[in-house]
């Protein structure tokens, strides 16, 4: 369930865990906004099903009952869901697991973030302060490591202890690199012998 397909970072990340599904042996099924839904079917393989979701409840619901009646066994949740939507699911005995890979202080905070991850049948965090904040709050969460990329170990020598390390999609709008590089101009005044290396793509 990945309502939002509007960038190049979502689309990745849903491609490589419904990849990941697959080679598990399991069907897929990616429920997606009906306004993303062309980026979706660019993005993933054709492996997985596309489902898009219409802004009107009525045709949603009825597209949302059609995957329960399919046999679905569980609901992969990335981020902040509709809180009807995971409703559908969790009345008809469908396990939903919500993957928040980016923090959850905030969003349990906002509007109703905390009913939503309090229905889920478990919370993903990738960080261990994550998965006490949530036990605190009384959430379900299970804490799983996020996945070191083994290669970047090759990209840089370790034996440099003064390195700056940045890693993200070369985008100014959404990963700031620049805001990175005005912060090692102050950094090197502080030290000469600091570096720096950007690692990422620059294209989706």
């Amino acid at each position: 369930y990945q309502p939002a397909m509007h960038s190049g970072g979502t689309a990745k990340m849903a491609s490589l865990l419904l990849e990941l599904y697959q080679k598990m042996g399991l069907k897929t099924i990616l429920l997606c906004e009906q306004r993303y839904s062309y980026y979706a079917c660019f993005s993933i393989s054709e492996q997985t099903e596309v489902v898009a979701l219409s802004q009107d409840k009525y045709y949603r619901d009825r597209e949302l009952k059609k995957c329960i009646e399919r046999g679905v066994s569980v609901l992969i949740v990335n981020k902040s869901p509709e809180l009807l939507d995971i409703d559908l699911f969790l009345n008809n005995r469908i396990p939903v697991y919500l993957y928040c890979h980016c923090g959850i202080e905030f969003d349990v905070l906002l509007d109703n973030a905390y009913d939503i991850y309090n229905k889920c049948s478990g919370v993903i965090t990738v960080s261990k302060e994550d998965y006490y904040y949530g036990r605190i709050l009384g959430l379900k969460t299970f804490y799983i490591p996020n996945v070191f990329d083994s290669r970047l170990k090759y990209a840089v020598p370790v034996k440099w202890s003064k390195t700056v390390l940045w890693i993200g999609r070369l985008f100014p709008e959404e990963k700031q690199p620049l805001d990175a590089l005005e912060v090692m101009k102050k950094l090197v005044q502080l030290d000469p012998d600091i570096n720096m290396y950007l690692l990422g793509t620059t294209g989706d």
